[in-house]
């Protein structure tokens, strides 16, 4: 399976260094023996010491080109970067394991964000939909505020009560809509139990909906009509584009039913050429399915739902469920964060998938604007 890595040249350390010499010299020093019988004791010493030196630099702490401590991207196959299938004397190290920085992906759809805005000629706004309070929610509508405003679109947040009823809501949300200096319009998710959320979320019409979530929007999207994509969808398509990772003919697994990753996932992968399965809450035995996954895409809300021992070496790993741990009350993904040290390639939580899903509402916006301007 071709992976996505990170190739360093780094130097080897002085235990590494000696250890290296010292083999070298004991598979010599038998020839050396009997090469050296004749020559004198001095002579003897000069070339075992001359050994050594060359088995020390065998491991590339000898480098003329000061080449130590640079990284760079490369691709290779997980069947040669075990340890018993590297030479004795290998020169490089690799390490296999790509951590994804979401947030310094995000931040380079900030930028072209920004020129196109500029460009719009006109201001544009987000409203947001919160009914409630929750720590997950509270911590996306912080990351959405702070995006807007550095992008020059203004959000706007119309609080309502937890206990509001789902025709109340919809009516408010109705008047959100209709507010013409309102660019795009989200419910912030999830919503209070008494709600019927998929009810409310069609009362957005695709126009103005840079989430995706309403009946038509999926519609559209399933049926390639959409200009826009669900913001997951394209935060997922943005990693696997930038690092190329080709998902045609791989197993690939989506964790999750959810209408906010699952789901959007799920309809774009089945239009990707890859061997697709999809699990739900009624899945109660996830492990035959994860090992045998080359690419695992979680979003099921669960933490520590994925165990390293559920995973095979060399797995691509994007882990978008984000829930609260009872503990601490702090923001997990579904994956123990263990499952990395087996990955060839992770997106941790925080600071993995959740910056770039913000960073493709915006450019939803943007997309949506950029239609409306034309008709």
């Amino acid at each position: 399976m071709i992976v996505q890595g990170v190739q360093k040249k780094t130097a080897p350390t002085l235990k590494d260094c000696l250890m290296c010499g010292a083999i070298f010299t004991a598979f010599w020093l038998p020839i050396v023996a009997i090469g050296c019988v004749g020559h004198s004791w001095f002579e003897t010493c000069g070339l075992i010491v001359l050994l050594f030196v060359w088995g020390c630099s065998m491991t590339g702490i000898i480098d003329s080109r000061n080449e130590t401590n640079k990284c760079s991207s490369f691709v290779i196959d997980e069947q040669n970067v075990e340890a018993n299938a590297l030479p004795l004397f290998y020169l490089e190290r690799y390490d296999a394991i790509m951590i994804v920085d979401g947030k310094k992906l995000a931040e380079e759809i900030k930028e072209s964000l920004k020129e196109e805005v500029a460009r719009l000629g006109k201001k544009l706004r987000l409203a947001v939909i919160q009914v409630g309070a929750n720590l997950v929610s509270e911590k996306f509508l912080e990351q959405k505020k702070k995006f807007g405003g550095a992008v020059g679109v203004d959000v706007r947040v119309y609080q309502l009560p937890e206990d509001i009823s789902t025709n109340t809501l919809r009516k408010k949300l109705a008047e959100a809509v209709h507010i013409k200096q309102n660019s795009g319009v989200i419910v912030q998710l999830p919503l209070p139990k008494q709600i019927q959320t998929q009810y409310i979320l069609d009362g957005i019409v695709p126009e103005k909906d840079p989430d995706m979530l309403s009946s038509k929007s999926i519609g559209l999207f399933a049926t390639g009509r959409s200009s826009a994509m669900p913001p997951v969808v394209g935060a997922v398509k943005y990693i696997f584009e930038k690092y190329n990772i080709d998902v045609k003919g791989k197993n690939v697994l989506v964790v999750g039913a959810g209408r906010l990753v699952g789901k959007p996932l799920a309809l774009w992968l089945l239009q990707q050429d890859c061997a697709l399965v999809a699990l739900n809450k009624h899945t109660s035995d996830l492990a035959p399915f994860t090992l045998n996954a080359d690419i695992i895409i979680s979003g099921a809300g669960a933490p520590g739902l994925i165990q390293p021992d559920m995973v095979k070496s060399g797995v691509v790993v994007i882990d978008a469920g984000t829930s609260e741990s009872a503990p601490n009350g702090h923001l997990v993904g579904d994956c123990d964060p263990r499952v990395a040290e087996k990955s060839s390639f992770f997106t941790p939580v925080l600071g993995g998938v959740g910056p770039l899903v913000v960073a493709k509402l915006f450019q939803n916006i943007v997309v949506l604007a950029r239609k409306q301007s034309k008709l």
